[in-house]
């Protein structure tokens, strides 16, 4: 199988998003970037191997982090996830609003009915599984 180019050291989305028909994540290997849009509520996270940084770009959701996965499954070495979070705080969260989750830290969205948000993703990856 052919190994894929890297991604160019310079990357520019204008106004937040990738052109059309560039791909939605980049991965320059100590963090990828990403956009990430909720129609509905998500699965409770968890990932271990690095931060998060989320900026809201648009929409609206609450947030919940922290407290304890309720119903946990691994999707990875370094990924839980479950069905919502116990214990957890609530926040609502809107455009220009700025999260950072450290490592393992418990986070879910919250999307009410009809509603959406659009978060811009910076995933920096403190390690990757051998």
């Amino acid at each position: 199988m052919p190994i894929p180019p890297p991604p160019p050291q310079t990357l520019i989305w204008p106004h937040g998003a990738p052109a059309a028909g560039q791909p939605q994540k980049a991965d320059f290997g100590t963090h990828t970037l990403s956009i990430s849009h909720h129609d509905s509520h998500g699965e409770a996270e968890v990932h271990a191997a690095g931060a998060t940084l989320m900026i809201c770009q648009s929409g609206e959701a609450d947030l919940l982090y922290g407290g304890n996965l309720v119903n946990p499954r691994r999707l990875s070495p370094t990924e839980l996830r479950g069905t919502t979070l116990s214990n957890a705080t609530r926040i609502h969260v809107s455009p220009g609003d700025v999260i950072h989750f450290a490592p393992a830290a418990p986070h879910q969205w919250i999307v009410a009915p009809g509603q959406t948000a659009t978060f811009l993703v910076v995933h920096i990856i403190e390690s990757r599984p051998k």
